[in-house]
């Protein structure tokens, strides 16, 4: 089964990279059962006999599962039989796990395979949280295999979709590599120009499938961006039906009190929200 890419643009048709496409879950997709099979039929691969957990809070029980193709399609006392069947007596049979923040994106490069991953039951990795592999070039140093390969966050997903990986994947766009781009990691305001520059790379990056934009405020140059500037950024998520992750902002090196990150946090969300809100689609 190719690995799906996913996208924050789950409206607009993207082929198999996206969402409404993607089978996200151990061999195809436990979570759903996509339409019934009779007694007798064939299917590629039959799950015995495991314990299954479907995600959905219901309790576990004994079961077998039933894929053809990429589509899980019985679960329960599957009468036909599989091409390849597998005894899962004593296993638990789950969907894939979801790696909300995985910094497995220049691993994936050198070994798509990503074994230490895969045989967690890891299925499906979000990258771009603190930093993206894209947008490069400017003033922002590295990432070193992006020579020649990607400039955009958009080319790097298509140089890993061709490359070939054993999960699905999807990115943030990471506020400190486009600020690195236009500004290098200088500790100052943006000028004008200069912040509309980083906007024009956010939508960029938004059109080409970035899930949202990520922020870590404990690193340079993150570390020197204002509030404003950053909802500046976030705010332009919003066409694309982007979100927004964060880490939280440090003080000389150690942890903000929590009423200053909730603040610093929320300031932004509901700036980004006051702003999109007043701006016509």
């Amino acid at each position: 089964m190719d690995a799906c890419r996913l996208s924050a643009r789950v409206g607009r048709e993207r082929g198999p990279r996206g969402v409404g496409r993607c089978t996200i879950f151990v061999v195809a997709g436990i979570a759903a059962v996509l339409g019934g099979a009779g007694c007798g039929d064939e299917y590629d691969i039959v799950i015995r006999g495991g314990t299954v957990i479907d995600g959905t809070g219901a309790p576990s029980r004994q079961a077998d599962v039933a894929i053809r193709g990429d589509r899980i399609v019985e679960i329960g006392n599957v009468m036909g039989s599989g091409s390849s069947e597998i005894d899962a007596t004593g296993l638990m049979v789950t969907p894939g796990f979801i790696d909300m923040h995985s910094h497995s994106d220049g691993g994936r490069i050198a070994d798509g395979l990503g074994p230490s991953f895969s045989l967690q039951g890891i299925t499906t990795e979000i990258y771009g949280e603190t930093s993206s592999m894209g947008p490069v070039g400017g003033l922002r140093d590295g990432p070193a295999a992006a020579e020649g390969n990607w400039r955009t966050l958009g080319e790097f997903l298509d140089f890993l979709e061709a490359k070939g990986v054993a999960a699905n994947f999807g990115s943030y766009v990471g506020s400190g590599g486009v600020r690195a781009v236009v500004m290098g990691y200088e500790d100052r305001p943006p000028t004008d120009a200069e912040l509309e520059e980083m906007k024009r790379l956010v939508r960029e990056a938004m059109d080409e499938g970035a899930l949202g934009v990520a922020s870590g405020m404990s690193y340079v140059p993150n570390i020197y961006m204002s509030t404003e500037e950053l909802v500046a950024l976030v705010s332009e998520a919003r066409d694309g039906g982007g979100l927004y992750a964060t880490h939280a902002r440090t003080m000389n090196g150690t942890v903000c009190p929590s009423s200053v990150v909730t603040s610093d946090t929320s300031s932004v969300i509901r700036s980004a929200r006051d702003v999109t809100e007043a701006t016509p689609s």
